[in-house]
């Protein structure tokens, strides 16, 4: 796509001892992209994700899926908290039309539980601003995130094909500064509860993809595998999960906490936070771009 690659490194002490100040110091013209995911139970820690999530200042948000769980609705899991990002939502008490976003700004992969408790129907019908979509890209503060319905590919192998195809052609095609993909199911994970979903260990750095994000699994885990930087994201407000044995490669873990991560870019790196309900910043990282060939 560009001769440029993005690769995450550990350079804090590098530019510190060159006297030089750290890519992160520089000022960001980025608000942010909050991302979150496993969430929709309208439990108090998903409550308190999303007054996180609104105090953090950021204008985008984005979910790894598992947005809805066993009887509730979009309306009071999702509208309740989060209704000043959607917009093309049906009105509801928990979000009223007054209360919407003008422009959608939140931007939500599915998850197996939207299909077995919600229905993917319901789902469209909710986010209507999406137009009927599953999977889908879309750009904002020059990171395109390309959405993955993992759970359709997962049923369908002509979907995972169909899928895999789209991945590679949007992110090698792309004119952002990051390629970010989205999806439910993790290709590596550490938990004890659901673990590595190999059928995504899809060759995404050979496609120009940043970083690639996933859910299913409610923990917070960074990853570098191979070169490229994974990160699990299934903190939204669903019971969490305990970890077992870490996966070679596992750098960040964290399954004591509900929480967000948010991406800023800057004017050289893409810069990856996670804050936790209590206020707590977990991780820090950063990809910057070095050019290839």
């Amino acid at each position: 796509m560009r001769g440029l690659r993005a690769t995450a490194v550990a350079i804090t002490v590098l530019l510190l001892i060159s006297g030089v100040a750290p890519v992160w110091a520089q000022t960001s013209t980025s608000p942010g992209v909050a991302v979150i995911g496993d969430y929709g139970n309208r439990s108090t820690a998903e409550r308190d994700v999303g007054r996180l999530v609104a105090g953090l200042g950021v204008r985008t948000v984005v979910t790894t899926g598992d947005n809805l769980y066993d009887d509730s609705s979009y309306p009071e899991a999702v509208g309740a908290y989060y209704c000043g990002f959607i917009a093309g939502a049906p009105p509801s008490a928990s979000c009223p039309t007054t209360s919407m976003a003008r422009a959608n700004a939140f931007f939500p992969a599915t998850g197996n539980h939207d299909y077995s408790d919600g229905g993917i129907e319901s789902y469209l019908n909710y986010f209507g601003a999406l137009r009927g979509q599953t999977s889908y890209s879309v750009t904002r503060e020059g990171i395109e995130f390309i959405v993955v319905d993992s759970q359709a590919a997962l049923d369908s192998a002509d979907s995972m094909a169909k899928q895999q195809r789209e991945v590679r052609d949007r992110s090698m095609r792309s004119t952002a500064r990051w390629q970010v993909v989205v999806l439910h199911h993790p290709p590596y994970s550490s938990s004890s509860a659901h673990g590595s979903t190999t059928d995504f260990r899809w060759p995404f750095s050979r496609w120009g993809v940043d970083l690639v994000l996933s859910g299913h699994d409610h923990d917070y885990e960074r990853l570098r595998v191979g070169g490229l930087t994974y990160v699990v994201v299934g903190t939204g407000g669903a019971d969490l999960y305990a970890f077992g044995e870490p996966l070679p490669g596992s750098l960040v873990r964290d399954d004591a906490h509900h929480g967000a991560l948010v991406l800023r870019s800057t004017p050289t790196a893409l810069v990856g936070e996670y804050w936790t309900t209590q206020g707590q910043r977990r991780d820090r990282f950063l990809l910057v771009e070095r050019a290839t060939g």
